[in-house]
């Protein structure tokens, strides 16, 4: 069965964990590794409790398990360390991409009349086209980044502490904020270089 099969709702009975399936690869031909595959299931069930707490909607676990696992994945291939505690990454990844769905699928609530609605309504969810923008910057931003700052950047996404990327790195804490900041400020100068070349470059054509 397939995850589109899985995802609908009634497909299994609520509280019970549907049986673990994962593709080799998605539509887009990107794997998940065999080591990740293997983790992935050994961590199923856990993931499947955690998305139907925090969403309310286990059937969309498995599309979140293959997410985050073809995301590993990729990290793995580029950063070996990313290994030395794959399992503690791996969850984090997943926590940090549910955390995420909940943020999205905020939604406005509101009390009283509908001509108190203006008065009484409680926004929830964030400004998600700023959000977006400031995804997409800090993606473009990173593409500038040398690689060790660039693993830095990711470990930081995804929440890790300035003592645990300090631990992977084998460097002190203040070795490691120093390093991720000044690569952080050279990079942002290059693409501010970068653009103001482009902008000139645009100008001068018209």
């Amino acid at each position: 069965m397939g995850i589109s099969g899985l995802k609908q709702r009634g497909s299994f009975h609520w509280g019970e964990v549907p049986p673990f399936w994962l593709p080799e690869a998605d539509s887009k031909g990107r794997v998940i590794c065999g080591v990740v595959r293997e983790l992935a299931e050994e961590l199923w069930d856990w993931a499947f409790r955690y998305v139907e707490k925090e969403l309310c909607d286990g059937a969309a676990a498995l599309e979140i398990l293959q997410e985050v696992s073809i995301a590993v994945s990729g990290r793995l291939q580029e950063d070996t360390e990313v290994g030395r505690n794959l399992k503690g990454y791996f969850r984090t990844s997943f926590i940090h991409n549910v955390d995420h769905r909940v943020l999205r699928d905020s939604r406005i609530e509101y009390e009283g009349l509908i001509h108190e609605l203006e008065q009484n309504h409680h926004p929830r969810a964030p400004d998600w086209i700023r959000a977006f923008e400031t995804r997409l910057s800090l993606k473009f931003l990173a593409a500038y980044l040398p690689p060790p700052v660039r693993h830095m950047f990711y470990y930081r996404l995804l929440a890790y502490s300035w003592t645990e990327i300090a631990l992977v790195f084998r460097i002190s804490n203040k070795q490691a904020r120093s390093r991720f900041y000044y690569g952080v400020r050279k990079a942002y100068e290059d693409l501010l270089t970068i653009q103001a070349k482009r902008r000139h470059s645009t100008e001068s054509e018209i």
